[in-house]
């Protein structure tokens, strides 16, 4: 028996050929009736197999794909034609559209909206009440704390500690600092009252000696006048030290950095605030423009002091003594200061700090000032007279002062290594005619007493003998070339 399936035409005609077997040809109404039975029978079994749906063409035909090797398949959408399937489309979309509501559903969805708005809102107003009191306590405790140390009423102590303001402190630490000294309590209202009050603009560094029983307005002045720091260095300057020494001085002592000084020594920063300053024209052929012009004396100096202001200190000593303080004088009826002087000389005021710069370098003693600058004054004299002196020696238009030979440098062990083999000074008045190009020191007011009225002399030529134990170094001078070497081989130069 076959295994293989029948189809239903399959079906009739095997039915049709059996019945023709056995009944031959016994009539057409038989055969009519086997016929309508067996399309029945087809009909029904159709609907069983198919059991599908009328479709008018608007909707799609799901066919089943076959099924695939794991177990899934595939169903296959199609529709009859384009238009159908605009058609479809159209009406899915339509039904997708949001249903519209009517007047009592709009009302009754509007009610319930209001309802839960207004729980909410009441909800808010509860919750908003409750940070608004909250936030009262706490500002009103913030401010009646702060007010009582803004006041110091809660702080009676009068004992006095150090504080200390850093050069760099912002408002925030220094508000930490006075906190852990005990000069105040509240940090963020003493912030507060700073700022409003405009203060914290104008905080010094420095350390300080403070009460602890200070309300702000004291705290804030205290901390903007520099008379009540205590981290004051005095250091004394000796008379004939250069720039660079006193740059290596003020920076060991902790005054300020040797290199912000030196920069600050060579600027045009004090040309407005003082005149003999912005006199010098040669600047370029200088070291340094304020070298000659840092009166040595003693002074006292902040610690981290900004260099312009521990310069202007120097300046203002010197406009003073220079220019400011008079004396009596031979040749003057009233008392008259240096530059009144200077001009009776017929010497400017930069050649005659230049000059006094050299004596005060190369002089062993104050009575050597004096006939080292007879010595420098007759040597200038021959610049007219082609260098020669009145003993018909030639040459002497040139001063030979050691002290301008390594200049800005004291020595040749100062000059930096590197350069130290090639270094030529342009202040050399080995190789110079007359005066350097500035001064070489910081002369006193001796040394400039003696620029001004040097000794009669006729000499041209000194030396001195080194200084041993408690004696000074003793002076030699020549007026011509062969008693200075007669000179030097007693000084032991030779």
């Amino acid at each position: 028996m076959s295994n293989e399936p029948y189809n239903s035409d399959e079906l009739l005609e095997k039915k049709n050929g059996s019945a023709a077997n056995k009944a031959g040809s016994s009539g057409s109404s038989y055969e009519d009736a086997r016929m309508e039975k067996v399309r029945s029978f087809k009909l029904q079994l159709d609907d069983s197999f198919y059991d599908e749906p009328e479709n008018d063409g608007t909707q799609p035909v799901v066919k089943k794909a076959d099924t695939y090797d794991d177990g899934t398949a595939e169903n296959i959408t199609s529709y009859s034609s384009l238009e159908k399937k605009a058609e479809y489309e159209e009406a899915e979309a339509e039904s997708l559209k949001p249903k519209k509501l009517s007047k009592a559903e709009k009302k009754a969805i509007k009610k319930r909206r209001k309802a839960k708005a207004q729980k909410t809102g009441c909800l808010f107003k509860m919750v908003w009440f409750v940070m608004v009191v909250l936030m009262g306590i706490l500002l009103g405790q913030f401010f009646m704390v702060g007010v009582n140390d803004m006041l110091a009423i809660n702080r009676t102590d009068d004992a006095t500690v150090n504080v200390l303001i850093p050069k760099t402190a912002s408002l925030d630490d220094i508000a930490d600092i006075l906190v852990e000294k005990g000069v105040i309590s509240s940090k963020g209202f003493f912030k507060l009252y700073a700022s409003v009050t405009n203060n914290a603009k104008y905080f010094l560094q420095g350390e300080y000696e403070m009460r602890k029983n200070m309300d702000y307005q004291a705290i804030a002045s205290y901390l903007q006048t520099k008379i009540n720091r205590k981290d004051t260095v005095t250091v004394q300057f000796a008379e004939g030290m250069n720039v660079l020494e006193i740059a290596n001085k003020l920076e060991k002592n902790e005054v300020c950095s040797a290199e912000e000084f030196l920069a600050m020594a060579g600027s045009d920063a004090f040309d407005e605030d003082y005149p003999f300053i912005k006199a010098i024209k040669n600047k370029k052929k200088r070291y340094y423009k304020l070298e000659g012009y840092l009166f040595p004396d003693t002074y006292e100096f902040y610690k981290g002091e900004d260099p312009e202001t521990a310069i202007r200190r120097f300046l203002a000593n010197y406009r003073n003594k220079i220019y400011e303080t008079k004396s009596r004088v031979d040749g003057f009826e009233k008392k008259v200061n240096v530059e009144k002087q200077a001009q009776k000389q017929k010497i400017s005021m930069e050649d005659l700090i230049t000059l006094a710069s050299i004596i005060q370098a190369e002089a062993a003693t104050e009575e050597d000032m004096y006939y080292i600058s007879s010595i420098f004054h007759n040597r200038l004299d021959t610049l007219d007279n082609d260098g020669v002196s009145i003993y018909g020696e030639g040459g002497l238009n040139l001063l030979q002062s050691d002290a301008t030979y390594f200049y800005p440098y004291r020595n040749r062990n100062d000059v930096p290594k590197s350069i130290r083999k090639t270094y030529v000074s342009k202040y050399d008045t080995y190789t110079l005619k007359g005066l350097p190009p500035g001064p070489v020191c910081n002369p006193g007011m001796k040394a400039i007493d003696a620029a001004l009225h040097p000794y009669d002399t006729n000499y041209y030529y000194f030396c001195h003998k080194a200084a041993s134990g408690d004696s000074a170094a003793e002076p030699f001078y020549a007026k011509t070339n062969d008693e200075h070497i007669n000179n030097l081989y007693a000084a032991g130069l030779m």
